[in-house]
């Protein structure tokens, strides 16, 4: 977001797909900057994907300062990650082995479902299941369960 690139070293990308006007990527923020510091010691790398093509870029750097975000973000409003990860809504993860390998894709957690309405806590929490797996050399279910949040905008031709 800030026009360098993104050149993290780590054994695998944790690629957060963030819509800076939905709520309930925003009130994921807090829960994802815990699991990138938890999980960044043991080799990975979290970056937030911003994926509205209608945004300009001083709007989603007031984003990443406004809501803290505490792990690198990425200007993806022409949808290359999107693409490469298969994503349809924010916010969706995805992980990745550091040979670009697809580990996991899904939901952060089951803190809003699929009614829309959210719970004080989560009881799933299908991201650190799956890094907790794949730091462990287990496999995982590429395809994790579906979360709820906000539909990608198509991208701007």
């Amino acid at each position: 977001m800030r026009g360098a690139p993104l050149d993290p070293v780590a054994r695998w990308y944790v690629v957060v797909f963030m819509g800076q006007e939905c709520p309930v990527s925003n009130e994921s923020i807090p829960v994802l900057n815990g699991l990138s510091a938890e999980f960044s010691p043991r080799g990975f790398v979290f970056v937030g994907a911003y994926v509205d093509p209608t945004a300009d870029l001083e709007t989603l750097r007031a984003h990443v300062a406004d809501y803290a975000v505490a792990f690198p973000t990425a200007d993806d409003r022409g949808h290359r990650l999107v693409k490469i990860a298969g994503a349809v809504y924010t916010p969706q993860v995805a992980v990745f082995s550091d040979k670009g390998v697809l580990l996991y894709k899904g939901r952060i957690d089951d803190r809003v479902g699929s009614s829309g309405a959210s719970r004080p806590a989560a009881v799933h929490q299908d991201l650190r299941d799956a890094l907790i797996a794949v730091a462990a050399g287990s496999t995982v279910s590429i395809k994790g369960s579906r979360g709820f949040g906000c539909a990608i905008p198509e991208a701007v031709p």
